[in-house]
């Protein structure tokens, strides 16, 4: 058994692929306090943060997820929507812009959250791609380099929800 839960949209759009790989992600959390996940439409395994984890495979007929051990317990139950995909979409489709692959998307999750952790690799990812959705060139290597000199700082290991939305933070204040 899966688990993720498909939407009705998304099981019928799964009946019309040949196959479909997600690796996920816990990416973060709303302010409501619900975890944002990520499922990328492929298998990452050999991508960062993804490379030196620990990932589990589940298959079922056509569907293959990829899950990073330490943050199964977080991912599981999420629902999984579809929202169509076209030729259009995919020519303009940019993975490092978007929490939509290929037309599917987590919803937000409730999900407990003690014990959720980061390591270094996860948060840069997650920290890039917030940068980078919001800011080019310069913007983005001042966020960056901002957020970066906070982690330094806390000389950590594992990091929390906590920790990255105040490198996030930190990243927008070297704006100013």
């Amino acid at each position: 058994m899966l688990p993720v839960v498909f939407s009705e949209s998304a099981q019928k759009a799964i009946k019309r692929l040949d196959k479909l790989e997600l690796t996920f992600r816990v990416f973060g959390m709303m302010p409501t306090g619900n975890l944002v996940i990520e499922a990328f439409a492929r298998d990452m395994r050999g991508n960062e943060p993804f490379v030196d984890q620990d990932i589990l495979v589940f298959e079922e007929e056509n569907i293959t997820l990829y899950i990073p051990k330490h943050h199964l317990k977080f991912i599981e139950g999420v629902v999984v929507e579809y929202y169509g995909w076209n030729d259009k979409d995919q020519e303009l489709y940019d993975e490092s812009r978007t929490y939509r692959h290929n037309g599917f998307e987590c919803l937000e999750h409730q999900s407990e959250i003690a014990g959720l952790s980061f390591s270094h690799a996860e948060v840069d990812s997650i920290l890039s791609k917030v940068f980078w959705q919001d800011h080019h060139g310069a913007y983005y290597a001042f966020a960056m380099s901002g957020a970066a000199a906070y982690l330094d700082n806390m000389e950590k290991e594992v990091y929390s929800p906590l920790d990255i939305h105040h490198a996030i933070s930190a990243g927008y204040s070297n704006l100013d």
